[in-house]
């Protein structure tokens, strides 16, 4: 009968333990949060780069808005947009929400596909307040790995492909 009662306390005691383990605490960290933040209509210019092939240059794709509020390529001279394309480019990076971090240490982000040697795009938003540079890289078909440039956080992004 001890041996009986020792078991039992023994499966009490584990049961405690997993409890206490899986019990449900603050998931405040699991609210999704804008990533960046920025006022649609105060942007003024996006740059798109990708990670160039081994020595080769970085090259960027600038789009800038002009007077009136039209779109143009500056990196091809100056050749008009369609607006709605950019829009929308924009419109989904304001829009981007994420959750708790994916991973938190600089040591990850080349394999994550968004450090600085390793990314698949780099992508400025300028506003007259300043520039925030956002670095995506693959992740699954329908989600992204972004960062915010000097940061450490990485994030996975839903609805947004490299």
């Amino acid at each position: 009968m001890t041996l009986r009662r020792a078991l039992v306390a023994l499966l009490a005691v584990q049961a405690l333990l997993v409890a206490v383990t899986w019990w449900p605490g603050d998931r405040s960290d699991l609210a999704a949060h804008a990533l960046l933040d920025l006022d649609p209509a105060a942007v003024t210019r996006i740059r798109i780069a990708r990670k160039p092939a081994e020595g080769q240059p970085e090259r960027w794709l600038e789009l800038a808005r002009g007077e009136g509020g039209a779109w143009s390529i500056e990196s091809a001279s100056g050749y008009p947009a369609q607006a709605s394309r950019v829009d929308a480019l924009l419109a989904k990076l304001v829009t981007l929400e994420v959750r708790s971090p994916i991973a938190t240490q600089t040591t990850s982000h080349d394999a994550l596909a968004v450090g600085e040697r390793q990314y698949g795009r780099r992508i400025e938003i300028a506003t007259a307040q300043g520039t925030q540079t956002l670095v995506v890289g693959a992740a699954t078909s329908s989600s992204a790995n972004v960062r915010l440039a000097g940061a450490s956080e990485v994030y996975t992004a839903k609805g947004l492909s490299e």
